[in-house]
Order: structure tokens, then sequence, then C-alpha cells
């Protein structure tokens, strides 16, 4: 799923760092929630988090991009990276609403 990485880099070393037992298990439970609140937006807004369901919805069928044939015919539609570009900055975007919602919540206390 894009942009699980950019949340675990964020959650992960909150339940490390957490001083007791609990702590841990209240840090598992925002990084669950966190990861369950990006996966709803994101099927939201694409109805799927797999690529090649994304390949079909924006291009019309899926392409199997390990088969060397169909890389190169999905290499060749002329805006190929734009709309995958277009799908990796939504969910970028998606990725950052939902970790600086703890940020607002701090600054507005």
């Amino acid at each position: 799923m894009i942009a699980f990485p950019v949340l675990i880099i964020k959650y992960i070393p909150l339940v490390a760092k957490a001083s007791s037992p609990e702590g841990a298990l209240e840090k598992k439970e925002l990084f669950r929630s966190k990861m369950l609140a990006y996966r709803d937006a994101f099927l939201k807004e694409y109805g799927t988090v797999l690529c090649p369901q994304i390949h079909k919805l924006l291009f019309g069928r899926s392409f199997i991009l390990s088969d060397d044939g169909q890389r190169e015919e999905f290499l060749n539609i002329p805006d190929h990276a734009e709309k995958c570009a277009t799908v990796v900055a939504k969910a970028a975007r998606l990725a950052a609403e939902i970790i600086l919602e703890d940020e607002i919540l701090i600054y507005e206390l």
C-alpha cells in the first residue's frame, strides 16, 4: 500500500520508546488506528489498494509489470507517469493529513 512506510516511520518508534507495556499497547493501538484510517481513506478514494486494480481504473485494464511485454506496453502509455504520480501524490497527502491530525490536536490544546 502506498505511503505505508511513512506511517511506520512515524508511529513504530513511539511503540519502542513506550515506558511501560501498557504504554506500548496504547501506542500500538494508535498505529493500528492510523493505518486503518489511511486504508479507509485510500479505499474511499480509489476503491482498492492494489496497483493492478488502480491500473484498471486509470487505464481501462491492469498490467503485470513483471511481464516484459506488459511492462513495455504500460511504459508506452503517453501519460502513465502523470496518472501514477497523481495516485502517489494523493496517497502521500492522505498519509500526511492522518499524521498531522495528532500535531494539530497538540497545538489546539
